[in-house]
């Protein structure tokens, strides 16, 4: 008998190219697995950090919203928004409030307030509540708080009527430059938008738009931060948040903010006079002590922060109106 013969070679060869096989196919699995499980991962990822937004979203508008309405139902005082809490002050004789001051205000000026979200001291939410009418008016023909704004930011006496000339140009009816302003063939070659608008300005930001302005607001941000889109040419003293007071009167803010502190607020011109004493009395509307009817409501928690400008109704009107909303997120 012929014994037979194995081709072992072959056969190795075989086993190799099989076992490679076996070996990239295994390789492939393993990709697969590790980029689903990585894929699977990143949208774990991206739910949990959706989620968490939308609970800072919920979280901030609920307080916006608490606010909102807190200020539509509640007085308004020299001090601030009354929480409506201390019912012995908010007492009223032949339609006149008996009393300035309630003693239970949220302040108005700028102030920052924090509070605990579910008892954990390490995650506050804290808010702001500003007084559009503390704020330098934009929307007025009046050049009188405008200059001593510009003033607080060494705005050389010669320069300041450019600043102001331009501002009524952009928001006038008309075309036609004022002496140091600016119309429609200054803007030509800056923006494609169709400038100025000849209309109120909607938002402080506009500013940034403006010849001469736009390097101011690059130079100081904290500018559009100061101003307001308010129609009254009155400032009211009580709600000047304090960067803006020590820029219009810096040697005579600390007193002021010092009573503040103290919960001893200003109630006409002649208090005011007593701390600043070069006021202009003829110009006394230029002064006022009480809010409006609008409120900047800014709110924060985790690094989610919503911004909304509200119009409050009188009598028979909308009991309040949202102007502007902005969010900013990190």
């Amino acid at each position: 008998m012929v014994p037979m013969k194995f081709n072992t070679p072959s056969l190795a060869r075989q086993s190799g190219a099989i076992l490679l096989t076996v070996l990239i196919v295994m390789t492939m699995m393993i990709v697969l697995i590790a980029t689903a499980s990585s894929i699977m991962s990143n949208r774990i990822s991206l739910a949990y950090e959706a989620k968490e937004q939308l609970s800072k979203k919920a979280l901030v508008q609920s307080k916006i919203n608490e606010l909102t309405y807190l200020a539509a139902t509640q007085r308004f005082t020299t001090a601030g928004l009354s929480t409506g809490q201390n019912t012995d002050k908010l007492v009223q004789s032949d339609g006149q409030w008996r009393f300035r001051t309630t003693g239970d205000e949220l302040r108005i000026d700028g102030f920052e307030y924090s509070e605990a979200v579910d008892g954990k001291e390490r995650s506050k939410l804290s808010f702001v509540l500003q007084s559009e009418n503390g704020l330098i008016p934009l929307n007025t023909a009046s050049d009188f708080w405008l200059t001593q704004w510009l003033d607080g930011y060494n705005i050389a006496q010669s320069q300041r009527q450019k600043y102001i000339d331009t501002l009524h140009d952009y928001i006038d009816a008309d075309s036609t430059p004022r002496a140091a302003g600016a119309e429609r063939d200054s803007y030509q070659h800056v923006t494609m938008m169709d400038l100025p608008t000849n209309y109120f300005i909607q938002d402080c930001a506009e500013l940034a738009l403006m010849p001469h302005w736009r390097e101011l607001a690059v130079e100081y941000p904290s500018l559009l931060q100061e101003c307001s889109t308010e129609y009254l040419s009155s400032l009211n003293i009580n709600a000047v948040p304090p960067a803006l007071l020590k820029r219009l009167w810096p040697d005579k803010a600390g007193q002021i903010l010092i009573k503040r502190s103290a919960g001893d607020w200003l109630n006409s011109i002649e208090d005011l006079s007593l701390i600043v004493n070069d006021l202009d009395l003829n110009n006394e509307l230029l002064y006022r002590f009480a809010a409006n009817s609008s409120l900047i409501i800014t709110v924060r928690f985790d690094g989610y922060t919503e911004t909304r400008s509200v119009d409050f109704g009188v009598g028979l009107e909308k009991p309040f109106t949202l102007k502007v909303a902005s969010v900013f997120a990190n």
